[in-house]
């Protein structure tokens, strides 16, 4: 009795283990063996179509598909320089919006810190268009740029388009900036939101009851309020119930939490519309200086520049705001 096989549901060799065998023969007809980039592709497809029928079984679900790169971006890259530096790192001060990014950059100008020490490339992010050799990074430029400064803080620009990283980006970045400097003391994320975005009205409400254009809260671990050093100033008020932070500096404190480090968000909150002006950026900016200062290892440099830096960061700000409306299309 003959059996048959259904060629719809057999497992028949794809075109390219077909091409690969082919070739395969050749070689071996010409004494030269297999080809080393014919055999990654098969054992690539082969995991691939092994991974496939495991899920099958299972009934797993597909993942969505940005889930499946997570992977690519596993550690930061760094100058040789700044790498024989990373042990000795105390600090990691990360900007996560435009207004920390403003006022971060006012501060690597003051310091003259102007090199930079490496990047952190996601595969969505295209860098074609960035500026080359501007050191700070105009805020045009998209990516995550990463500075030394003092010698012992890393600060990094999280510069993205629209201030948002792609979906399911915020964690793998946040572990890769905090493995990159495992001995840093304190993991500090500084972000802004407009007051109608935070989370809850409770929160909202909190902040428009100052009648200021801008306002600062602060969110801290155990660890690092435990660590404050001896005088150094208040810290903004803590977060009200209902108000949440979200994105990178969210998952960086989360982070740090679930390892048990010491870690802050500065969230500076902006209650005008559009791009606050200085007099907000003053409240915002003296309350991320606030708690840098409360880090452990944050450099002196760089909480006077983020302090100070308020009126720079205002005019950059504008200035950005008025280059989007000249490039709009308007239908």
């Amino acid at each position: 009795m003959a059996l048959f096989e259904d060629p719809l549901t057999a497992d028949l060799p794809s075109r390219l283990e077909r091409e690969e065998e082919e070739a395969e023969a050749v070689l071996g007809a010409s004494g030269l063996g297999e080809a080393p980039l014919m055999l990654v592709r098969k054992n690539e497809e082969r995991v691939c179509r092994s991974e496939r029928e495991k899920k099958k079984r299972r009934g797993a679900p597909r993942p969505p598909f940005h889930h499946l790169h997570t992977h690519i971006l596993q550690s930061p890259q760094f100058s040789p320089s700044a790498r024989a530096a990373l042990p000795s790192i105390t600090a990691l001060v990360v900007a996560t919006s435009p207004i920390a990014c403003a006022l971060v950059r006012s501060a690597l100008r003051g310091s003259g810190c102007d090199t930079l020490a490496g990047a952190a490339v996601l595969p969505e992010i295209s860098l074609v268009g960035n500026s080359a050799g501007a050191c700070p990074p105009p805020p045009g430029d998209a990516g995550c740029f990463l500075f030394l400064v003092g010698g012992a803080t890393l600060v990094a620009l999280a510069q993205f388009p629209r201030g948002l990283l792609p979906d399911g980006r915020a964690p793998a970045l946040a572990k890769a900036l905090a493995g990159a400097v495992p001995g840093a003391a304190a993991l500090v994320a500084l972000a802004s939101t407009p007051a109608h975005a935070l989370a809850g009205p409770a929160g909202a409400a909190a902040v428009e009851r100052s009648g200021r254009a801008g306002a600062a809260l602060s969110l801290e671990t155990p660890q690092f309020t435990a660590a404050v050093p001896g005088g150094a100033p208040p810290g903004p008020p803590p977060l009200p119930p209902g108000a949440a932070v979200t994105g990178l500096a969210a998952a960086l404190v989360s982070l740090a939490a679930a390892a048990g480090r010491s870690g802050a968000v500065a969230l500076g909150v902006d209650t005008s519309s559009g791009a606050p002006p200085a007099a907000g950026l003053v409240d915002i900016a003296g309350g991320m200086a606030a708690v840098l200062a409360r880090a452990g290892g944050v450099g002196r440099e760089l909480v006077e520049g983020v302090k100070g830096g308020a009126g720079e960061a205002a005019a950059e700000l504008a200035a950005a705001d008025a280059a989007a409306a000249r490039s709009a299309v308007y239908f």
